[in-house]
């Protein structure tokens, strides 16, 4: 499966989301605004939004944030790292 990967989210190519929806959507992930996202993707913050509404709306999600985090659960994207947990010393 082909995967893009935007600074520290990759996401999947070909499940469900078109690749410049799929694109926003990894900013997106990364807390970026509209504007931020346009002058990355070198599109207008209008074409951003209204992609990002069309994101929303094809994951059933309420809002930015939530997208992302319903995109996660169907692993269309995922963070190419989590963050591990400080150990603490009792925990050595």
């Amino acid at each position: 499966m082909e995967t893009i990967t935007r600074g520290k989210w990759t996401g999947h190519l070909g499940m469900l989301l078109a690749p410049r929806e799929l694109e926003a959507l990894l900013w997106v992930a990364q807390d970026l605004t509209t504007k931020e996202i346009a002058r990355l993707m070198e599109v207008s913050p209008g074409t951003v939004a209204n992609g990002i509404e069309r994101v929303i709306h094809k994951l059933k999600a309420k809002r930015r944030m939530d997208a992302v985090m319903k995109a996660w659960d169907q692993k269309i994207i995922s963070p190419l790292a989590l963050p591990l947990p400080a150990l603490s010393p009792c925990m050595l």
